[in-house]
């Protein structure tokens, strides 16, 4: 009767999904919603972004534990692995990167970055010699100076917002986010960002090194 009950209530419990979101010959990001019943195993081979959209339990293969919480990054380099479990919340989502090539070396910053042009706009998180991971928030309204992007780079947005980039030549072009709907950016480039909508424009920006 026991084994009955348990497998009435495991039935009943919602699957754990892994869901692909966007992958080129750089790069695959795919998310993933945990359950409390299961759990989700990094790969070993593949360095790794990990941005916790929600709360879960993190395990490192030496026993050592911590909890990421909504908006923190995590990375896993090559040759380690993570074991993510969901505790206290449910049904928490994260969104994973997996890196399918080594830096190229040919990464570098000019003194119009956005992170130095536009500090309130973009928020550098994380970095090492693979990856730059920076949070953009701009307000409706909003409106930044000139800045410099390296591309090769991979915008999440974590909301859905109207903006709108000029480019120095004065062309201007609308870009609509839609939330969880990844966008790549190959060439560097030079623009103005404005959001011309009524909702914060929020968004995870990883560059590739």
């Amino acid at each position: 009767m026991l084994g009955l009950l348990l497998l009435a209530a495991l039935a009943q419990t919602p699957r754990q999904y892994d869901a692909a979101l966007f992958e080129n010959e750089y790069l695959r990001a795919h998310l993933v919603t945990l359950n409390q019943i299961g759990h989700y195993r990094t790969e070993a081979d593949t360095p790794q972004v990990v941005y916790c959209l929600g709360a879960f339990l993190v395990t490192r293969d030496n026993g050592a534990r911590r909890r990421c919480s909504p908006d923190q990054v995590l990375f896993v380099d090559r040759g380690d692995q993570i074991e993510l479990r969901a505790d206290l919340e449910p049904r928490p989502d994260l969104l994973i990167v997996e890196l399918k090539q080594a830096p190229s070396g040919q990464y570098a910053l000019l003194q119009e970055d956005a992170v130095n042009v536009a500090p309130t706009v973009y928020h550098l998180m994380f970095e090492n010699a693979f990856v730059r991971v920076i949070r953009m928030t701009i307000a409706p309204g909003e409106k930044t100076r000139m800045h410099w992007h390296p591309g090769s780079d991979l915008l999440f947005p974590l909301t859905t917002a109207r903006t709108r980039t000029l480019l120095p030549d004065g062309e201007a072009r609308p870009i609509d986010l839609q939330a969880r709907v990844p966008r790549w950016t190959a060439a560097a480039a030079r623009h103005v960002l404005e959001n011309i909508g009524s909702t914060e424009a929020v968004a995870l920006l990883i560059e590739l090194k």
